[in-house]
Order: C-alpha cells, then sequence, then structure tokens
C-alpha cells in the first residue's frame, strides 16, 4: 500500500539523518553511560551462529548510534554499563547466550524482550521475525537484508525502538493487565534459564539408553 511504502520512506530518512557512529570510547563512553536505558541489535559472525561480531545501540532517542566491535564488548567499562542498563532487544535469549561468553550478566527484572512481547499480544502471526511484527503492530513494510550494513542495522535498531514503545502501550491496556502480568512474572524470568539450559545442554546415560534401546528391539 503507498501509506506504508511513504511510512517505510520516511523512517530510512530519519535513520540517515541521525546515523549511526562507531562508537570512541574515550569521547562517547560517558554519553553511553548517562543511558538508563538501551536498545540493541547484535551481528552474529557467520562461521559461529552464537557469537557477537559487533553489537549496535543506542538510546531511546535514536539520536546517537554506537557500534561496538569484539575488542569493544570486552571493556571493563562496557561491561559494567551493559549489566547495570534496562536491556530491550528482539530475541534476547540469544543475546543472554552471547553475552555469556563476554561475562556479561543481565539482571531479569532490567530486560524486555520485544519478540516474546509480540508473541504475547499476538500470537497468531505467521511468523515470529521482526519484519513480521514490523508489519503486524508498525503497519511498516520493510523486508531486512542481510548485508549488516550501518544502514541496516540502525533500520533494524529503529524498528525495535518503535515496536518496544508499541508493545509496551498495548501492555498498559487494561484487557491485557493478565497478559503484562505473565510477561513480568513468568516468561521474562524464564528466559535466563532456558538461555543457562541451552548453552549447559543436558547430560545423557549412554549406557542406559543402549539397555533400553536392545529391549526396544
Amino acid at each position: 500500500p503507498e501509506v506504508m511504502q511513504v511510512q517505510v520512506s520516511e523512517q530510512k530518512k530519519s535513520i540517515n539523518e541521525n546515523g549511526l557512529k562507531p562508537i570512541n570510547l574515550s569521547e562517547n563512553l560517558k554519553n553511553l553511560s548517562d543511558l538508563r536505558q538501551i536498545f540493541v541489535d547484535v551481528q552474529y559472525t557467520k562461521t559461529k551462529p552464537e557469537t557477537i561480531n559487533n553489537l549496535v545501540l543506542c538510546g531511546p532517542s535514536k539520536k546517537t548510534g554506537y557500534i561496538l566491535n569484539q575488542a569493544e564488548q570486552k571493556n571493563k567499562k562496557v561491561k559494567n554499563i551493559l549489566s547495570n542498563v534496562d536491556i530491550t532487544a528482539f530475541d534476547i535469549k540469544r543475546l543472554l547466550k552471547a553475552f555469556a561468553q563476554l561475562d556479561i550478566k543481565i539482571k531479569t527484572n532490567n530486560i524486555f524482550d520485544v519478540q516474546l512481547a509480540g508473541f504475547l499480544i499476538n500470537p497468531l502471526i505467521r511468523g515470529q521475525s521482526l519484519a513480521e511484527m514490523s508489519r503486524e503492530f508498525l503497519d511498516l513494510e520493510i523486508e531486512f537484508d542481510q548485508s549488516d550494513t550501518d544502514q541496516s542495522q540502525g533500520i533494524k535498531l529503529a524498528v525495535i525502538v518503535e515496536l518496544s514503545k508499541h508493545l509496551q502501550t498495548e501492555f498498559e491496556k487494561p484487557d491485557n493487565k493478565k497478559l503484562k502480568k505473565v510477561f513480568d512474572e513468568i516468561e521474562t524470568p524464564l528466559i535466563n534459564v532456558m538461555a543457562k539450559m541451552e548453552r549447559t545442554g543436558i547430560k545423557l546415560d549412554t549406557k542406559y539408553l543402549e539397555v533400553l534401546s536392545v529391549e526396544i528391539e
């Protein structure tokens, strides 16, 4: 639809004007530490899908973006900032598993998972991708490419910010009061538990399974 195309155009224009700037730790770290809420998108490495290549960050205003490469992610000040702010992202469980490799620990009550919130608000969305949720909740018809360019990451990050605002507004509606309780008290605390389980794996008694296999045959 024409209206949706205009919205996409305006969204891209806004992102291009504000831009994403590579973080300079000596000059911009103070600005990052001033933020009480950080929106995160992640560029994962192509060879190791659970390993972070670059972290792309911004605050609620979207005025300044930061790109942290692998070396900067290990900076103690950066790790301390990320461990003590509210984190909003799409698919936080995957982010937590990657953060664990960097020894970054996030408090459960400091996270907001846009993907999970969108699923609770409307579990009938055909796909739980960022593009699908943008279409459902924001009327934005955006195709996210795989180029991981600054512009592409900037668009994704801006969409995450807008989705977060929209979904939190949805949770405040009287009809969604019970959903908000489920999100806060059940689903969100389980994110960290599930991330740890997936990282640790399970222990199998292979000898018993061999015996059981023989018995079944």
